[in-house]
């Protein structure tokens, strides 16, 4: 599937709501952003990092490693648990990444180097920045086994995707019903704002539209559309 095709004319949100309406446990991250003003959006699917202080094994060289592994449309998902005080990420990685074709890095915890990721239009999204090196401060644990962000498993080959609202992890084997729902998603709402562009009166179209409704409600029958 060509993901970044799929992911034209649609956002972050639509594709939670479409798996809100099929009942897929998408995974939804608070607070892991775009770290610079035009920071493109990027899909695809996620080579896993965990990061800890305890970790035995280089993060300079297996970070490389990740991003080898991940290749072109691929996307790093690295995860320090979080921590506001660990970098993860830095320009020389970021480098080989934007070499290697990669699709972007998602960053559970904080990055450095912002100015370099920011001259490579390299999408980059994270908790926060810093300014101090990995080194003598973190260590890798594994590459591509499940990780926990926020106490919710992601597993490698998962796919994410990632914009201004935020990121979004869900399985690969769904993608296509996602995705057809989210479109669903999109154009109704598209309808429904150029209705009250036109003068609808908004509670009476909201009522009418049963946006009090589930997602599964809405999409899955319960909705009508707006004209």
């Amino acid at each position: 599937m060509d993901y970044g095709q799929a992911f034209r004319g649609i956002v972050t949100c639509d594709l939670s709501d479409a798996c809100d309406a099929l009942g897929i446990k998408a995974v939804t991250p608070s607070g892991i952003q775009p770290i610079y003003h035009g920071c493109p959006a990027t899909i695809g699917p996620v080579t896993t990092v965990q990061l800890s202080p305890g970790g035995k094994k280089s993060t300079v060289i297996g970070s490389v490693e990740a991003v080898l592994k991940a290749g072109p449309g691929g996307i790093v998902v690295f995860t320090s648990g979080g921590h506001p005080a660990l970098n993860t990420w830095g320009s020389i990685v970021g480098t080989v990444a934007v070499q290697e074709r990669l699709a972007g890095v998602i960053l559970d915890g904080v990055t450095r180097d912002v100015q370099t990721m920011e001259r490579f239009s390299f999408p980059t999204y994270a908790r926060g920045t810093c300014v101090t090196s990995v080194r003598g401060r973190v260590g890798l644990d594994f590459i591509n086994e499940p990780i926990s962000i926020e106490g919710h498993t992601i597993y490698p080959g998962w796919i994410c995707a990632a914009d201004q609202n935020g990121v979004i992890f869900f399985p690969p084997e769904s993608a296509r019903e996602i995705f057809a729902k989210a479109y669903k998603v999109a154009a109704n709402e598209e309808k429904t704002m150029a209705a009250i562009k036109q003068g609808a009166d908004a509670i009476k179209l909201h009522l009418d539209l049963g946006y009090d409704m589930t997602w599964s409600e809405q999409l899955n029958g319960g909705q009508k559309i707006a004209t």
